[in-house]
């Protein structure tokens, strides 16, 4: 199984909402949706994604506003931002809030998913190092021979992006984002080494100004609650003053 783009669709018109995950779906993309600023914040905090959709206007909040929040806590997931306010100001306004891109409303959804398309494709091609000897891969790609990372009760196939972990009623596939895929395959590449905060960086994000060591911190905590592990860690350690250790 490839690894298939997740989005998240912040959006307050369940017509629409209804329309763009059908056609999400559609296109071979994962879609959850939310209604609101707190509603979309609890999605954050639980899961990875590739893109966000959002709209400025929301019943608890505005698109700005949580825009530069994403920004201010360090997510880099790309943003395109979704709205019936098409006019110049409101357009570069979106932008300096850190969103990605901008499409006023009415759109065609044959418009919408190009910019999606485009923004999946430059957040895949962006230049990082590789961490695995691999090469770059992109999302769909496979490696003519796949190389799993095995530790514990999980395995990790570099190939086809794939996080399995071994459960008493069988294996079950872990959801991952590219980045933390990119995370993950970096740090079990290197275990029982303490790596800092800017290796990291340098290794996954392909590091520039853009990106703070806070970034590494959020990443690592997602890491733990998919492994299970957000309050003992057990394979992804802190090392005060150092960075992360990863044990198999």
């Amino acid at each position: 199984m490839s690894h298939k783009s997740k989005i998240l669709l912040i959006e307050d018109e369940p017509g629409l909402v209804m329309t763009i995950t059908d056609r999400l779906l559609a296109t071979g993309c994962l879609c959850d949706s939310a209604m609101d600023g707190a509603s979309a914040w609890r999605l954050l905090e639980d899961e990875a994604y590739d893109l966000i959709l959002l709209d400025i206007m929301l019943p608890d909040t505005d698109g700005f506003t949580l825009c530069r929040q994403l920004r201010s806590r360090n997510i880099r997931i790309p943003v395109l931002m979704l709205t019936a306010r098409s006019a110049v100001d409101d357009r570069v306004r979106g932008l300096r809030s850190g969103a990605d891109d901008y499409l006023g409303k009415p759109f065609s959804m044959s418009e919408l998913l190009a910019r999606i398309e485009a923004q999946l494709r430059r957040t895949r091609l962006t230049p990082v190092a590789d961490p695995v000897g691999l090469g770059t891969l992109e999302a769909g790609s496979s490696a003519s021979e796949s190389t799993v990372l095995a530790f514990d009760r999980f395995s990790l196939d570099l190939g086809s992006r794939v996080l399995t972990v071994t459960e008493p009623n069988g294996p079950r596939e872990v959801a991952l984002g590219a980045t933390e895929f990119r995370l993950l395959a970096y740090l079990a590449h290197h275990p029982g080494k303490v790596l800092t905060r800017d290796e990291i960086l340098d290794a996954v994000w392909g590091y520039n100004n853009e990106v703070a060591s806070r970034t590494v911190d959020v990443h690592i905590a997602w890491l733990r609650k998919k492994l299970g592990e957000l309050e003992a860690p057990r394979h992804i350690l802190t090392i005060r003053r150092g960075g992360y250790k990863f044990l198999l």
